[in-house]
């Protein structure tokens, strides 16, 4: 930036690229400034982590730099089983988070220290939808709809991860809510 009369001018801007991941036909991929770099094959994630229904595939996908590990979800086509999972990219190791029945998975996302991931769920049956929080480290799950038992939700939906705390919304028959839940104190806070 150089000064001018009016305030300042800027002279150059740094690129600092782009870096994406992608699922295409199975396969996942890293992209970083437009080269593409093969991570795996679904058929290289162990069986025991995979649906028992070979007839799967990937509806979701997040990155955490912090940890270089991607989650995903796979879902079996006739939406009876889905999988949370993540791969390490730099011990090029699977875990399985978790196991979810008749669950459809749309949206994932972890936080900037990549030890909480944030799932959207829809159970298949009721179309009812829930926002579990997971503790990468413990494995443990937090049900969000679970801390608002006395109160008729029409839908609940994670937003994104300001920092370390999950901003998540409610539907209401009267219209939106938003909260804050702090996984570290394990508690729902009005923003």
């Amino acid at each position: 930036m150089s000064p001018d009369s009016n305030g300042y001018i800027i002279d150059s801007i740094k690129d600092l690229g782009t870096v994406e991941f992608i699922e295409k036909n199975g396969t996942f991929y890293k992209i970083e400034n437009n080269v593409e770099t093969k991570l795996f094959d679904s058929g290289e994630i162990p069986k025991e982590i995979l649906p028992d229904n070979l007839n799967a595939h990937s509806t979701a996908l997040t990155y955490s730099p912090k940890t270089n590990t991607i989650f995903f979800t796979m879902q079996t086509n006739d939406r009876s089983q889905s999988r949370i999972i993540s791969y390490d990219i730099s011990h090029r190791a699977f875990k399985l988070i978790d196991s979810l029945e008749n669950t459809i998975i749309p949206d994932i996302k972890v936080d900037s220290s990549g030890k909480y991931l944030s799932v959207l769920a829809y159970t298949d049956t009721s179309q009812q939808s829930n926002a579990y929080v997971y503790n990468l480290k413990t494995g443990e799950r937090e049900d969000l709809r679970s801390r608002f038992e006395d109160t008729k939700i029409e839908e609940i939906s994670p937003q994104f991860w300001q920092q370390d705390k999950l901003i998540f919304q409610i539907s209401l028959k009267e219209g939106f809510l938003y909260y804050v839940y702090d996984p570290y104190k394990d508690k729902v806070l009005i923003p």
